[in-house]
């Protein structure tokens, strides 16, 4: 999206409002079909969605331990290893439902640790970081990229990646 946005911003255009994020569709639906097609890979080492969604558990383990999240974290990262198992069995799986439901585990989890003055600061900082973008785009739209900013950054508070497959390496 952000590829997008960019070259929205250079371009002709640039005076324009953005109506919806249909405008960068092209770009994401390549980006996940690139994703995708990594993910699926088969050889000797640890490919494929499973070897994938592996490496996020470990990620997902390798944080710094926080009392506030030991057990989600703990709950999170054993969940994950069925969902690669899932993913193992059977490869019409949809792991990305399964993340969702863990990351909005993950974030409740981080925010309540975190506190209302906290959420504000996050909120205001991603407020002031897209602010550039606010004009040009309709006001559900620009509070979906809030959300989804203010969502990052509780999980990074914590040193928590997205669990997303395109955040995969």
């Amino acid at each position: 999206m952000t590829d997008a946005f960019d070259a929205h911003a250079h371009s002709f255009a640039r005076k324009q409002k953005v109506r919806s994020l249909k405008f960068c569709e092209t770009e994401i639906t390549a980006a996940v079909d690139r994703y995708r097609r990594a993910l699926r890979a088969e050889g000797p080492s640890r490919h494929g969605l499973a070897g994938a969604i592996e490496q996020l558990e470990e990620r997902v383990g390798s944080v710094p331990e926080s009392p506030a999240l030991a057990t989600a974290v703990a709950e999170a990262r054993a969940r994950l290893l069925e969902i690669a198992k899932a993913a193992d069995r059977d490869k019409a799986f949809d792991a990305d439902k399964a993340l969702a439901r863990i990351e909005d585990h993950l974030v409740a989890t981080a925010s309540k640790a975190l506190g209302a003055p906290a959420l504000r600061d996050l909120e205001a900082s991603s407020r002031d970081a897209t602010a550039a973008y606010k004009s040009r785009m309709p006001p559900k739209v620009y509070e979906t990229l809030i959300g989804e900013s203010v969502r990052r950054k509780i999980l990074q508070r914590f040193g928590l990646p997205r669990l997303l497959l395109a955040e995969v390496e």
